[in-house]
C-alpha cells in the first residue's frame, strides 16, 4: 500500500502499534526524513551497552578531551565520507560501532570548529550538528530518550552556529519526534510550530528542502492535533501538507526526501484512527506553506 510496509498499516489498524513518528531527523546534508508514522520502540535485550557508550560520547567536559587533533582544510572531504558512515552506521542498527566512531570524531570536529577560521567553521559545526543527529536518533531507537534529547539539543546548537537554518530545524524536528514518542505532546508542538515557522520563508521562496522540512513538520503537529482530540486542527494541518506535497510532486529534479504525497496519505490514516470516535469536520484543502 503506497509503497510502504503492509504490515505496519494492517498492525495500525487493528489497534497493535501507537500512531507515531520515526525518531530520524530530517532533511540535512543527505539525511532523510521519515518514510510513515509507525509504531513505538520495541525493547532491545542488548541494547544496554550500546547505550552506555553512546552516554559516554555525550559525557560532560571530558568529551572534548585538550589533546583532541585538530582536523584541517584538507579533511573536509574524509570528513564528509565519515559523516555519511555516521548514518550508515545508524540506519543499520550498529550502535556500539556508531559510538565508537562519534567517540573519535565529535571531540576532533569540537577542535577543529574552535581553531578554524569562521568559513571553514561553518562547514565543521555542520558536520558535528549531522554527527549528534545521527547519536540522537540512536539513543531514541535505543529507548533514551532523555539523553537523545540532549544530544539532538547540540546538533541544534552546533547546526545555528554553523548559521545553518535548515540544520537548526531540521534538529528541532528530531526532537519533536523524540517527544512524541515520549508522549510530551505539548512540548513538541511548541517545537514543531517553531521550527516550522524557521523554514517559512525559505519555503515560500521555493526551496525544495525547506518544503519538504516544514511539511514533514506539518504531518507532525497535525498527529499531536489528533492526540489531542483536536479533529479541525488536526484535519486543517493536513490540508496544508497536502499543498506542500503537491508543490514537491510538480517541481523539477525534486528530491524530497521522505515527505511527498504518500506520506501525507499515511499521516491521514494515523490521524483518522487517532480520532475514529470523535465527529469529523468537512475535509480541509489547506493553505499556503
Amino acid at each position: 500500500m503506497l509503497g510502504r510496509p503492509v504490515a505496519w498499516v494492517s498492525q495500525l489498524e487493528r489497534g497493535l502499534v501507537p500512531a507515531g513518528p520515526v525518531p530520524v531527523p530530517g532533511a540535512v546534508l543527505g539525511a532523510r526524513l521519515p518514510a510513515e508514522p509507525p509504531a513505538g520502540l520495541s525493547a532491545d535485550a542488548g541494547r544496554a551497552e550500546p547505550v552506555s557508550a553512546l552516554r559516554l560520547v555525550l559525557a560532560g567536559p571530558g568529551r572534548f578531551p585538550a589533546g583532541s587533533r585538530i582536523l584541517g582544510a584538507g579533511s573536509r572531504a574524509a570528513l564528509d565520507a565519515r559523516a555519511a558512515e555516521v548514518w550508515a552506521l545508524t540506519s543499520a542498527g550498529r550502535y556500539g560501532d556508531l559510538a565508537g566512531l562519534l567517540s573519535d570524531l565529535l571531540p576532533a570536529l569540537e577542535s577543529s570548529a574552535s581553531a578554524a577560521p569562521e568559513q571553514q567553521g561553518t562547514g565543521l559545526y555542520q558536520l558535528m550538528s549531522v554527527s549528534y543527529q545521527a547519536c540522537s536518533a540512536a539513543l531514541a531507537r535505543l529507548g533514551d530518550h532523555q539523553s537523545a534529547l540532549t544530544a539532538a539539543g547540540r546538533a541544534m546548537a552546533a547546526a545555528h552556529r554553523a548559521g545553518d537554518v535548515l540544520g537548526t530545524a531540521a534538529s528541532g524536528y528530531l526532537q519533536v519526534c523524540i517527544l512524541m514518542e515520549a508522549r510530551r505532546d505539548v512540548e513538541a508542538g511548541a517545537v514543531a510550530a517553531a521550527a516550522a515557522d524557521a523554514v517559512r520563508l525559505s519555503a515560500a521562496e521555493g526551496s525544495v528542502e525547506a518544503v519538504a522540512l516544514r511539511g514533514a513538520l506539518t504531518l507532525l503537529v497535525a498527529l499531536i492535533a489528533a492526540r489531542a482530540g483536536d479533529v479541525a486542527a488536526a484535519e486543517e494541518q493536513l490540508g496544508r501538507a497536502r499543498v506542500m506535497a503537491g508543490r514537491l510532486s510538480h517541481a523539477a529534479g525534486s528530491r524530497s526526501g521522505g515527505f511527498g504525497p504518500d506520506q501525507v496519505a499515511l499521516y491521514e490514516m494515523a490521524v483518522r484512527i487517532e480520532t475514529a470516535a470523535l465527529p469529523r469536520p468537512s475535509r480541509a484543502e489547506g493553505a499556503g506553506p
